[in-house]
């Protein structure tokens, strides 16, 4: 039975990297931050969100720019209102977020 599943986790391994290298999207769940899924099925695809992209590009400005820690930027998130995209998202409500 263990074996079972590993040959079995192998395969799915193996599906999922022959996806991605044909360039197709492969994920489970809510998109990444930053984007929406479009599509369905074989033609799903992401496109990028604006509203959430501006707090990624502002979240990589605190970091390699202003050198801020993740607690820093954090809050300086929360005090600019800018985790309103975040909270919008559904992501926080599996994050423990808004």
């Amino acid at each position: 039975a263990g074996q079972d599943r590993v040959n079995t986790l192998k395969r799915l391994a193996a599906g999922r990297e022959a996806k991605a290298t044909r360039g197709k999207l492969v994920m489970a769940g809510y998109p990444p931050f930053g984007y929406k899924r479009t599509g369905s099925g074989k033609t799903a695809n992401l496109r990028i969100d604006e509203d959430q992209a501006a707090v990624v590009r502002l979240i990589y400005h605190l970091y390699t720019h202003e050198h801020l820690t993740l607690r820093a930027i954090a809050s300086r998130l929360e005090a600019s209102a800018k985790l309103d995209a975040f909270a919008d998202s559904g992501i926080a409500h599996f994050q423990g977020g808004r």
